[in-house]
């Protein structure tokens, strides 16, 4: 119960309610747990993104086999608990990071957004065959003929597949591929943008994407 004009009483509200975001009922407060999450996953985004700096480079040499993509967060045996909470927070990376494709040898097809906001393995009509299932870009674009429209164009929704027929592949092989953070459409991977997306997703709130 709240107070009157006599007499002022504290209003009690749980920790759990404190830090839901405001659209969502609660205080916006920033939790610990929430903060550490954030903290985790930018060290994941500067990892990908500053591969040619010193501490990057003895990571990815200890854990990833020097991998610099998308996919190279994995828990591993005696593994740090550092990278062990790296790994566990990689997956907001996944899901709102986008790849900007190059010559698309880097880059799943089906697995990692580039042609929309989300992999077009959540979009597919029909299952995927196992012979292009773990395809990149790069093997279902023809340099010649442009994509293998014959391989999935009965896959997907009409409106994916004119987003990725606007999409073309260059071949030459300086030309990797790029990650960018999304929604913001550039390198931006905030602390304060982190911490937004993981309580949207804790609340069930939709989120930009």
């Amino acid at each position: 119960m709240g107070g009157n004009s006599k007499q002022k009483k504290t209003h009690k509200i749980s920790w759990e309610n404190a830090t839901k975001p405001k659209e969502a009922g609660g205080l916006g407060l920033r939790s610990m747990r929430q903060a550490n999450a954030a903290f985790q996953t930018k060290l994941d985004w500067r990892l990908m993104k500053e591969k040619e700096s010193l501490w990057s480079r003895v990571v990815r040499a200890k854990y990833c086999d020097r991998r610099c993509d998308i996919n190279l967060f994995s828990s591993k045996h005696k593994a740090s608990n550092i990278w062990q909470g790296i790994s566990e927070n990689a997956k907001l990376i996944r899901q709102r990071a986008r790849a900007e494709v190059g010559n698309g040898k880097k880059t799943f097809f089906w697995f990692h957004s580039w042609a929309c906001d989300k992999p077009l393995s959540i979009l597919v009509t029909n299952p995927i065959p196992s012979n292009i299932k773990d395809a990149t870009v790069e093997e279902l674009w023809d340099e010649k003929s442009g994509w293998k429209w014959d391989l999935f164009d009965e896959l997907l929704p009409e409106e994916t597949i004119r987003k990725i027929a606007s999409i073309s592949v260059n071949t030459n092989e300086s030309e990797d591929d790029c990650l960018v953070w999304d929604p913001s459409g550039n390198d931006t991977c905030s602390v304060k943008s982190l911490i937004s997306f993981i309580r949207e997703e804790e609340n069930g709130i939709d989120g930009p994407i």
